[in-house]
Formats: C-alpha cells, structure tokens, sequence
C-alpha cells in the first residue's frame, strides 16, 4: 500500500505535538509542578500531610484545577487570589479555620469545595467569586452567613448542612438559579421567606435543620421543587399532606 509522503509529515507533525502537550496531565508533586509552571492545569496532592499550601503556588498561573483533599491545610496563602484561571478548588477535609481575602479575585472559579473543615465564617468577598456554580461548606462550625453570598447569580448547588447556623441571609431571592439546597442539621429558628421564591430550587433538604422549624404554605407554590427531606420534628403546611397536581417527593429522614 502506498502511503503518500505529505501524510507522514502530518503524522509526524501530530504526534510530536501530542508528545509535548500535557493539557491532560495531573500533576502530583508540588516540586515537579513549579518545575514546569508554565504547562501545569492540574494539581492534586491529596493526602498530603503538606500543612500549609507554599505561597510559590502563584507560580502555576495556567492552574485551572487544584484538589488539596485531607492535606493537614491549616491556612490558605493569599496568593491563593493569584490564579486567574482556576475553575475548580477542592479543599474538603483539612483542618481550614479561615479563608483569606483574596479568594475574591478566583474570577474562573465555578467549582469550591470547603467541606469538613472548621470554618466559622466566610469572608464577605465571597460573594464576588460571579462564576461560581458550586459551593460545598458542609460539616463546618458555620454560625452565619454574610449577606454577600447571596450575589453569587450563578450558584446552583449550595451544601450547608452540618454547621452552626440560626438563620440565613433575608435575601435568598436573589439567587436564582439555585437549584439545590442542604441545610440539615443546623440550629435555625426560621427560614426567610426569600429562599421560598426560588422558582429553580428542585431539592431543598431542611431535615433536622431546626428544632420546631415551621415551613411556610408558599412552598406549594415552588413549581419546580421535586424533592424535599423533612424530619419529624418540623412543622408542615396542609399541602404536602394531600395529593398536588404536580410530582413532589417527600422524605423523611430519621436521626
């Protein structure tokens, strides 16, 4: 079979560039990744005892993915705000008491994950982080919110259960592609009337997210609502005890 000879060149042309391309790569020593800052979008150094994330991390400035998953993290650099780039953060089990201000400047970000640490509170630029997508800050020590969250326009997931929380931020309208909510096992007196006018919100778990919590009868009128997890101890309007016109899962959940 003949094969032509401006084929082979584009064969070769392409493997070449395959062999020095590492787009795909993911990087898994801190000291191999600075060595090659420039080619470096992916990070992971899970289960690393590393104690605290070295400031040189600006280096990587391409980083558009960094897993820091159950590292011993007790501190976050600022120079965390240095990767412009960076869509996903991953920073679940360590032991963070804090984040620094300049998470605020993660203008790529869509993806954070600050679950099972011991966060106590989010700092107010939080809310400036206007791609964000996903936000997990499950089992924390969270007592508040800052109302700048609720600036986050494009947040569909946000996982709060498992903190200290009495109350959210009144202006939970504004968030509205919300679409699923976790605030089980928390401490809250009552609920604003604004996270009942999400008209995206498709699961809403509120199981033990308050002793005698009453939900109000406007989440009847939550069209789009699909799955609710409740608890014995809250009180329930009329409406979800009778049949609806439109498909509502309610679970219970025990302790």
């Amino acid at each position: 079979m003949r094969v032509y000879q401006p084929y082979i060149k584009i064969f070769a042309v392409g493997l070449a560039l395959v062999s020095l391309c590492s787009c795909g790569k993911v990087y898994r020593d801190f000291n191999e990744a600075i060595s090659n800052p420039r080619d470096v979008k992916k990070l992971n150094l899970s289960n690393k005892k590393i104690g605290r994330l070295p400031a040189s991390i600006a280096l990587l400035y391409n980083l558009e993915e960094l897993v820091l998953y159950n590292c011993n993290l007790y501190e976050i650099p600022r120079e965390i705000g240095q990767l412009p780039k960076l869509r996903k953060l991953i920073l679940s089990n360590n032991n963070l008491t804090s984040l620094p201000v300049e998470i605020q400047y993660l203008d790529s970000l869509r993806d954070l994950s600050l679950a099972y640490n011991k966060l106590t509170n989010l700092p107010p630029e939080i809310g400036k982080l206007k791609k964000l997508e996903r936000l997990k800050l499950d089992n924390n020590k969270l007592e508040y919110l800052p109302p700048e969250v609720t600036q986050l326009k494009k947040l569909r997931y946000l996982f709060l259960n498992q903190n200290e929380l009495t109350a959210l931020p009144e202006r939970m309208d504004k968030m509205k592609r919300l679409q699923r909510i976790y605030l089980g096992r928390n401490h809250f007196v009552e609920l604003p009337v604004g996270l009942f006018e999400l008209q995206s919100l498709i699961e809403l778990d509120v199981a033990f997210a308050g002793w005698g919590l009453i939900l109000p009868e406007v989440i009847c009128d939550m069209q789009a609502l699909e799955y609710l997890y409740i608890d014995n101890s809250l009180v329930v309007p009329a409406c979800l005890t009778v049949p609806a016109n439109r498909q509502l899962r309610v679970f219970y959940r025990a302790m």
